[in-house]
């Protein structure tokens, strides 16, 4: 009796054990579909691919298949519930900011992704306007996309550079942690990169 009990037992966590990640077809599925869609939003390709394997591990860690498909069909029958599960958006937290530190954004990927990297510390290019104490990042010359840069906790040699050689816009990256408030996105300089 002990022997079938102990089989029986092992045989159940066989079972379960078989269907605690999500199915390889699946991932690869999701990895596409996710690169895709990152790649047509803009993404360079390199950053899709490292942001959409970050998410699949995310989520593999969490559901299992039969959890996913059950989100999936969710997303059918009432499409962006996906994007308010919080597996999903927790994926999204995780994955947007380990990339953000270590990727060069955009400022449409800030302005686009801005609740997601609120209280992160990122990497943003373009072209910073120095306007006395005030600044701005703007992903072009003569772009409306632009970012308010609060430079006023950053040392005084970095301060002095914005407004000596910026002043009439300069190529550069920043390196700050977003915030947001009343609508106005905001970048919290820690240093730049000339």
């Amino acid at each position: 009796m002990k022997k079938l009990l102990a089989i029986v037992v092992l045989g159940l966590l066989w079972c379960n054990s078989s269907y605690t990640e999500i199915s390889s077809i699946i991932k690869k599925n999701f990895k596409k579909s996710c690169e895709t869609s990152a790649m047509k939003s803009g993404a360079p390709a390199d950053l899709a691919v490292k942001y959409c394997a970050c998410m699949i591990n995310n989520i593999n860690d969490k559901m299992n298949t039969a959890e996913y498909l059950e989100l999936e069909r969710k997303e059918i029958e009432q499409p962006g519930s996906m994007s308010i599960n919080p597996v999903i958006i927790d994926a999204q937290v995780y994955c947007l900011g380990k990339n953000a530190k270590s990727e060069i954004l955009q400022v449409s990927d800030v302005i686009l992704d801005a609740q997601i990297l609120k209280n992160k510390s990122v990497n943003v290019k373009g072209y910073y306007l120095s306007m006395g104490d005030m600044g701005f990042i703007y992903e072009e010359m003569g772009s409306m996309n632009f970012i308010s840069v609060n430079s006023q906790d950053a040392d005084r040699e970095t301060r002095k550079y914005l407004l000596k050689s910026c002043s009439s816009f300069c190529k550069i990256i920043l390196t700050g942690t977003i915030s947001e408030d009343y609508g106005m996105i905001t970048l919290d300089l820690e240093s730049i990169k000339k």
